[in-house]
């Protein structure tokens, strides 16, 4: 990936202790398709994740249907890439977020 494949179409991610705790206690619950852009308002913001949710979620599916599956993916992504950011991640956000994208949803 180069650096503007991880920027464009990204405008939040949890690279601050502030954001990365808020998002562990958010994904501590299941996140219903209905409500994850809200939901994720302020912590996780990504054309690429919404689109994968709503591809990956077909429309005759319950609106209820938990997607943090999709987020941890999308987690462990960046979490490969953290290089390729303008901004560095703090290290004990990483450390959270390590452990958010690791657990079994």
């Amino acid at each position: 990936m180069k650096l503007h494949d991880l920027q464009e179409g990204t405008w939040d991610n949890p690279d601050s202790i502030a954001k990365a705790k808020k998002l562990a206690k958010t994904m501590s619950k299941p996140i219903p398709k209905k409500d994850y852009a809200s939901t994720l308002s302020g912590l996780i913001g990504d054309d690429d994740l919404y689109d994968r949710i709503e591809d990956a979620v077909r429309k005759d599916d319950p609106q209820d249907t938990d997607v943090r599956w999709l987020i941890a993916d999308k987690l462990k992504e960046w979490l490969k890439n953290l290089d390729q950011f303008i901004k560095p991640w703090n290290p004990q956000a990483i450390k959270i977020v390590k452990q958010i994208a690791n657990k079994k949803y």
